[in-house]
C-alpha cells in the first residue's frame, strides 16, 4: 500500500474511496452522504474509524464555509464525536454569531466539562457571559483563560481583561477582536490545539492543526517541528524531513527538530546524515533522550 493510502485507508472499501475523492475534490456535502453511507455499510473498524474521522472534517469545514448550516453541519459530527470538546466549541461560536449567546455559554460549559484546561472555551465562555448580562462571572472565566494558556496572559489579553473588570467591555471587546486577528495568536491557538488533539490520540486532526499553524505562521520553527512530527506519524517522511530542516533554517540550536530530523534521515536509510543530526542535538543538549540515545551511547 502506498504511503497516502496506508495514512487515508484507501484501497480497504470502494465507498470510502470515494468519499476521500469527494472530500479532496470540495464536494462536501456529496463526501457526507457517501461517509454516512460507508458507516452503514461496513463492518471494517479501520474503514469504520477513518470514515468517521473524515466525515467530521466535511461537517467541519462545510460549518466553516457555509455559516448558516453550521448547526447541522455540527449536530452531524456531535453525533459521532459526543465527547470532542473543540466541537462543542464550534458549535458554541457558531450560536453566538447568530445572537444565541445563552446556548453558546451552554456549548461553551460542555466543552470545559469534557476539558476543564480548555482556554479557549473559558475565553469564549467569559465574553459571551457578559453578553448574556453576567458580566462578573464573564471576567472570572476571562482570568481563568488567562491562568490556562500563556495566550491568554500576553499583555494584550491581560489588558483587555483589566478593561473588562473596569466595566470597560467595549473596549475590552475591541482589543480581543484585534488580538484575534493577529496572525501569531492565530498559530498559537492551533498549536495547542494539535497539542490537545495529539494527546488526545487524534493524530490526523493534531496534523491538520499543525499544518494550519505552519501556513498562518511559517517562520515558528516549534510548529514547523511539530507538523514534521505527526507527518512522521503519518509515514510521510520525506515532507516532515523538509519540515525540520525548515525549523532548522529559523533556529539552527532548535534542539528537538534535529533529533527528529535524525529520525526522519534514518527512516530514509540515509544512515551517516541521520548520526550527525544525532550528534548535533547531542552536542547542543546532552540530557535530550533521543540525542543520548541515539549518539550519547551509540
Amino acid at each position: 500500500m502506498s504511503i497516502t493510502g496506508k495514512w487515508f485507508g484507501f484501497g480497504l472499501d470502494p465507498l470510502y474511496d470515494e468519499g476521500v475523492r469527494k472530500l479532496r475534490g470540495g464536494d462536501f456535502d456529496g463526501a457526507i452522504a457517501v461517509f454516512e453511507q460507508c458507516l452503514g455499510a461496513t463492518e471494517n473498524p479501520k474503514v469504520r474509524e477513518m470514515a468517521q474521522n473524515d466525515l467530521m472534517q466535511a461537517c467541519v469545514t462545510l460549518a466553516s464555509r457555509e455559516p448558516d448550516r453550521a448547526m447541522e453541519c455540527y449536530e452531524k459530527a456531535l453525533a459521532i464525536f459526543p465527547h470532542y470538546a473543540d466541537l462543542y466549541l464550534r458549535r458554541g461560536m457558531a450560536r453566538a454569531a447568530s445572537g444565541d449567546f445563552l446556548n453558546a455559554v451552554n456549548d461553551a460549559t460542555a466543552a470545559l466539562t469534557i476539558n476543564p484546561s480548555f482556554a479557549e472555551a473559558a475565553f469564549r465562555k467569559g465574553l459571551w457571559l457578559h453578553q448574556i448580562g453576567k458580566s462578573d462571572d464573564g471576567v472570572q472565566w476571562l482570568q481563568k483563560a488567562s491562568s490556562m494558556s500563556r495566550i491568554f496572559a500576553g499583555e494584550g489579553f491581560l489588558k483587555g481583561i483589566e478593561d473588562a473588570a473596569s466595566g470597560k467591555w467595549e473596549e475590552a471587546e475591541t482589543r480581543f477582536a484585534e488580538l484575534a486577528n493577529n496572525p501569531a495568536v492565530q498559530a498559537n491557538r492551533l498549536k495547542d490545539d494539535g497539542d490537545r488533539f495529539a494527546r488526545e490520540g487524534r493524530m490526523h486532526d493534531a496534523m491538520l492543526a499543525f499544518e494550519e499553524a505552519a501556513r498562518i505562521a511559517p517562520t515558528f520553527p516549534d510548529i514547523r517541528c511539530r507538523f514534521g512530527q505527526t507527518l512522521l506519524e503519518a509515514d510521510r517522511v520525506d515532507e516532515a524531513l523538509v519540515e525540520f530542516m525548515q525549523a532548522l533554517e529559523v533556529n539552527p540550536n532548535y534542539v528537538e527538530a534535529w533529533a527528529q530530523q535524525g529520525i526522519a534521515l534514518r527512516r530514509l536509510r540515509r544512515d551517516q546524515e541521520a548520526r550527525n543530526s544525532f550528534k548535533k542535538a547531542y552536542e547542543l543538549d546532552p540530557n535530550h533522550p533521543i540525542a543520548a540515545m541515539e549518539f550519547g551511547f551509540g
